[in-house]
């Protein structure tokens, strides 16, 4: 998923830029702009970046918070 976001990767719904709308954002990590919202809402993501009307995330940032949200995942040794 990360290197799906860092680079400008087509994928079936999207492509997806270094500088994401909430809209991408919420494409990419494969959820609801309400969702994104939420997440937002309750400091589970970061905040965006406003110019003009919208807010932009980077890449790099929603790269780092996936690698964070997914830490635990990819520590896990099976018994």
């Amino acid at each position: 998923m990360n290197q799906a976001i860092s680079q400008n990767v087509t994928t079936p719904n999207a492509t997806v830029p270094h500088l994401l709308t909430k809209a991408e954002l919420a494409d990419a990590l494969r959820m609801s702009v309400r969702s994104v919202e939420g997440l937002l809402k309750s400091d589970k993501l970061p905040a965006g970046v406003r110019r003009g009307r919208l807010l932009y995330w980077h890449s790099s940032v929603v790269e780092k918070w996936l690698d964070e949200a997914f830490a635990a995942q990819r520590s896990w040794i099976p018994l």
